[in-house]
């Protein structure tokens, strides 16, 4: 009596874990997303704080600038400054999927998926 797995044993194994794979790559794809979303928030976030702090501390601080230094994400193409007075910032995704905003006068920041 052999105690080796037969052919049809490992057959069903691998079939089973290519279904967890399966699994985990849709599941991956489905939360990517929200991450991408989350991280250009954040980044817009941290960056509106630096402009506030900017401007209160130097009401001449040249916005540009420190926009120009805001730190960005692995997933953040772009901060973009679109106005100055009031204040209008928009963050892109790397992969131009996702958009966020944020307008100083209403105070919102709004995201869309482009």
């Amino acid at each position: 009596m052999s105690k080796a797995f037969t052919l049809v044993e490992l057959l069903i194994v691998i079939a089973i874990i290519a279904i967890l794979v399966g699994m985990a790559i849709i599941a991956y794809h489905q939360y990517l997303p929200k991450a991408i979303r989350a991280s250009l928030l954040s980044d817009l976030r941290n960056c509106i704080s630096e402009l506030v702090i900017a401007k209160q501390e130097n009401p001449n601080a040249s916005l540009p600038q420190v926009v120009a230094r805001c730190p960005k994400s692995k997933y953040t193409q772009s901060l973009t400054l679109e106005s100055v007075s009031p204040i209008k910032l928009t963050a892109t995704s790397i992969s131009g999927e996702v958009s966020c905003s944020y307008n100083e006068t209403s105070g919102a920041i709004s995201c869309i998926d482009i």
